[in-house]
């Protein structure tokens, strides 16, 4: 029973996996291999694709705190704020979406794809 350099666990290796000079298990091994290099047709930035929420968490800030200001003041304007933030917290989560770190674009394509190829050749002259 040896390790996995990676996640650490206990495996009997019965097929010895190598990653960069680490014996690593299948699972690892099949996630590195998951996480495909990416090109953005946008910016060209070369990488993986994080994950993004639309929106801006200050805006999210400003209508959960107005619910107390306003709600001091006016229990009906308390109420437009709640419903308001619910809305568009809710929006901000469900609006999740994978793309590009630099230019927040969506166009990421893989390196290996024929247009990813096209691009690539397109940025080295």
């Amino acid at each position: 029973m040896k390790n996995c350099e990676i996640c650490g666990t206990k495996r009997s290796f019965t097929n010895s996996f190598e990653y960069e000079g680490k014996l690593v298990c299948r699972e690892c091994l099949n996630r590195l291999y998951d996480t495909e290099q990416l090109i953005c047709s946008n910016c060209g930035y070369q990488g993986i694709a994080e994950t993004t929420k639309k929106g801006s968490f200050g805006i999210s800030c400003f209508l959960w705190l107005s619910i107390f200001i306003f709600g001091a003041i006016n229990l009906f304007l308390g109420l437009i704020f709640l419903v308001l933030a619910l809305v568009y917290t809710s929006w901000r989560i469900i609006s999740k979406y994978s793309g590009c770190p630099q230019c927040k674009a969506t166009n990421m394509i893989g390196v290996n794809s024929p247009i990813g190829k096209k691009i690539i050749r397109g940025l080295e002259e």
